[in-house]
Formats: C-alpha cells, structure tokens, sequence
C-alpha cells in the first residue's frame, strides 16, 4: 500500500514538471510576429538606405537603375542582391522587448534604415542592426515599434554599403571579334595593328565537302610586321571588360590631358582608353569612350594594359 501511494505521488510530481514545461515554452513564444506582406522584385522601383552620415538613393528608369541625384549607373549584381532581400524578407523570431538598442546594434548611430517603394507606396520599412551570432539572422526593428526581430540571412553586410561601392566599375566593353584595328601610343611611339583573316579551304570528302576550320587571323603593322598573337590576344582580353577600381570625384574628363600611353580600337565603332602619370597611392587615372567620368585603375592592371609597342612585335 505504502508502495502504491508512492508511484502515485511520483506521478503526480512527473505530471506538474510536465504541465510547467509546457505551459513555461508556451508563454515563451506566446507572441505574434508583424505581418510582411508579399512583395515582387518586379514591383520595386525604389530603395533608400541611410545610415548617420550618408544616404543612398536608388531609382528604376526603364529597367536600369540609377543612383540619385548623379545619375550614376549602378552595378546590376549589387542591386539585384538588395532586391532578392527586400523581397524574401522574413522575420523568425522576437528577441526582445528591453529597449536597449545597443545590444543589437540598433541605436541611432549604428542602425541602417532601409526603404523599398513601389512607385510612391512604402512596401518595406526598417531598420537593421547587428548580425545575429548564428551568422544567418539579422537584428532588426520597425519605426513606432520598440520591440527587437530577428530576420533571415546576414542583410547587413549586403545593405551596408556606399556609392562608390555600388557604382558599375564597367569603363570599356567591346566584342573581340569585331574588331579590325588597333593602335598604340606610348612616349610619342604610335604602332598600329590591323586585323587579316584568311579563310580556311573546305576540304573535299568522299561524298560531300567537309565543313572548313576556323580562319586563320593575323594582325600586321602597315611596314608587313606580325604582331605577337598571345600578347594581343591578353590585351584585347582585358580591355574588352575593363573595370575601374573606383572613380575620381570632383573632377571631369577634361581636366586630363597629355595622357602617357593611349589605346585606339576600331570595330563595330571607335573605341579609347588614355592612361595618365601614376598617382602617390599607385593608381593610375584614365579616361575611356564609354565611361561619362574620369577613374583609376589598378597599377597591376594599367601596367598589363601599357605594353611598350615593340614588345608585341613578333621577331
């Protein structure tokens, strides 16, 4: 009997741990998350993102987007990135109702505000904070909401960003095959290449003609010299998708003159690059046809672009 009552009152003792276990997690999630309505990439035709001392204002104009007031092209991967974000944005959890912000990296100083438009309708409004420690959530918040969120993937480090990041490097694209001449100015040395292309002969098969080989292309200077093939071959690979390492604020393209080295191409238009004398920090200011503003490369890169002209002499 006394046996009996003591597997009663164990049971009894397992059965309100149990009822505290339950009823304790449910009061621990016994919230509701804010609603966040669905939103396409599509519908997106604007993006503010401010910190304390700087704003970002993206525009769409006919498929592109601009950087505003500037004007300046935006680099499409980055901005796809915003807009793959802004609309799969996704909170997991409430993480706390203390009001200090610091913890999260939410104060005044610290937080990112982010706003995404739809024409002149407000489709995402918040703030961002720090990451969270799984590396995959963010601390976030909204205006006239005190309470703390956690939201999918590291968002941060994506809209943490400033102009000159977001700016499309892209300063010279060309297609190689068009391309019929090239000349080369360096310490008042011009030599120019064009471009001969001697079809292969269709070989004769037993019963029907065999499709014919690639054609054989040489390029000449107008004195019968032949370039050196692999030499120009880099060449025109790194000018046909020539990226700049950043911009030079404050100045236009004709505040520079007498350039130290000058790539002509000729092709489906005319194409150009001017390189100017290396700056203290190493970098190279340039100018191209198909950039609006004057920018800086890389030493490695301009020095690959600079070839004294009777280096790519064949002997």
């Amino acid at each position: 009997m006394k046996l009996k009552k003591e597997y009663i009152g164990l049971a009894v003792i397992i059965a309100a741990l149990i009822l505290y276990l339950v009823l304790r997690n449910s009061d621990k999630t016994h919230y509701t998350l804010p609603e966040i309505g669905p939103l396409k990439k599509s519908e997106i035709t604007k993006i503010i993102i401010k910190t304390d001392d700087a704003e970002i204002n993206l525009i769409e104009r006919d498929g592109d987007w601009k950087l505003s007031p500037q004007n300046y092209t935006v680099d499409k991967q980055k901005v796809d990135r915003f807009l793959n974000e802004l609309s799969n944005f996704t909170l997991t959890a409430m993480v706390s109702e203390s009001k200090i912000y610091s913890r999260y990296g939410l104060e005044e100083d610290n937080k990112i505000s982010v706003k995404a438009f739809s024409n002149d309708n407000i489709k995402r409004d918040f703030y961002i904070g720090k990451t969270a420690s799984t590396n995959r959530h963010s601390f976030v918040m909204f205006e006239g909401n005190p309470k703390i969120y956690e939201a999918k993937n590291n968002i941060r480090t994506i809209f943490k960003t400033t102009i000159d990041e977001l700016r499309d490097k892209s300063v010279l694209t060309f297609e190689t095959a068009a391309i019929t001449e090239i000349s080369l100015v360096s310490e008042d040395k011009l030599l120019a290449f064009e471009k001969t292309v001697v079809p292969q002969p269709v070989i004769p098969g037993d019963k029907e003609e065999k499709t014919p080989g690639d054609p054989d292309i040489t390029w000449r200077t107008t004195k019968g010299k032949t370039a050196k093939a692999e030499l120009l071959k880099q060449l025109f690979g790194t000018l046909s998708k020539l990226q700049c390492s950043g911009y030079i604020e404050g100045k236009t393209k004709s505040d520079f003159t007498e350039p130290i080295y000058t790539v002509s191409i000729e092709g489906n238009k005319t194409y150009s690059l001017s390189i100017f004398q290396k700056q203290d920090d190493n970098s190279y200011p340039a100018i191209s046809s198909e950039s609006d503003y004057p920018f800086l490369l890389k030493e490695w890169k301009a020095e690959q672009i600079m070839k004294a002209p009777d280096e790519l002499i064949a002997e």
